[in-house]
């Protein structure tokens, strides 16, 4: 459960925002949820999606809201959308805060959370859409998580899975046969968008009003 306003703006370590050149101030920035992985053991070609991706958000004057973290794809993330003069808003469970070098402090909001689950929530709450590049069983359960919400009715904003080099190819083929065996009573692949490119999300209908 979320805390009180009051309680939450105790956890939130904010810095002047980046001004984004060719916006006016007056206009509302639209926020992505990207989740992605920490690890920094990766080869290159999930760091450039990142990066890809990073540059893209910024270059279309949006700002990402992401899990906080300066490691992994997250870092790389979140210093690319600083490159473009994005906004960069983390959120970050305060253990994982405690941890040196772990949270990305360069953010221009931080949001220290008691739990994983308050993380999550904030995350989802706060953004317009969500995109998820590789990661592990952190990643894949925000990403399940937010499109069964989707499935519930609690929102129904724009998902995109960006499967890179086919790495979620088998988790795809898996929701097809949960909906065959009739574990779904609803088609699950309708619930997201798969790309395979950070560029291919601007082509996406249910993108449309994110990229100029």
């Amino acid at each position: 459960m979320l805390r009180s306003p009051s309680a939450i703006n105790k956890h939130i370590q904010q810095k002047p925002l980046v001004q984004v050149p060719y916006l006016s101030p007056r206009i509302i920035v639209k926020q992505i949820a990207v989740y992605c992985a920490s690890s920094i053991d990766l080869e290159k070609k999930y760091l450039d999606v990142a990066q890809e991706l990073g540059e893209l958000l910024s270059a279309n004057g949006l700002a990402i809201v992401f899990g906080g973290g300066d490691v992994g794809l997250m870092g790389v993330l979140a210093r690319a959308v600083h490159a473009g003069g994005g906004h960069v808003t983390g959120v970050i469970p305060d253990r994982l805060n405690q941890i040196d070098g772990r949270a990305y402090a360069l953010a221009d909001e931080l949001i220290v959370t008691e739990s994983m689950s308050e993380r999550k929530s904030i995350i989802w709450r706060r953004s317009d859409a969500f995109i998820a590049l590789a990661g592990g069983i952190g990643t894949l359960e925000e990403f399940l998580e937010v499109i069964t919400l989707k499935k519930l009715g609690y929102h129904n904003k724009p998902v995109a899975l960006v499967n890179t080099d086919g790495l979620f190819n088998r988790l795809l083929e898996q929701f097809e046969e949960l909906d065959r065996a009739n574990f779904s009573s609803y088609h699950t692949r309708n619930l997201f968008d798969v790309v395979s490119v950070p560029s291919e999300i601007r082509f996406l209908p249910a993108f449309q009003e994110f990229f100029k």
